[in-house]
């Protein structure tokens, strides 16, 4: 790590590992002292500066807008056999 990137907890940084990116932030308020702003100004400079970070973070958030699409599918067909079947 050089100067130029911030340096985060390892609370913030396994919350980051995991997907979290509130919880880095929020981690990184509470053990700096920083506002949630300032938090998510370190957080956000952390994650430019590391590319694979910055990819990880994209993917999950690819893979869970596929499972809440799946989800709404689920869900209107639950509906449409509903409609359909139950009456």
């Amino acid at each position: 790590m050089n100067n130029s990137e911030p340096a985060l907890p390892p609370e913030a940084v396994q919350a980051l590992q995991k997907g979290n990116r509130l919880g880095a932030i929020k981690h990184v308020s509470r053990i700096n002292g920083t506002s949630l702003k300032r938090s998510k100004e370190i957080v956000d400079l952390y994650i430019e500066s590391r590319p694979d970070m910055k990819k990880h973070l994209s993917s999950m958030h690819v893979s869970r807008s596929i499972i809440g699409l799946g989800f709404m599918i689920a869900l209107g067909l639950a509906g449409w056999y509903w409609v359909i079947w139950a009456q």
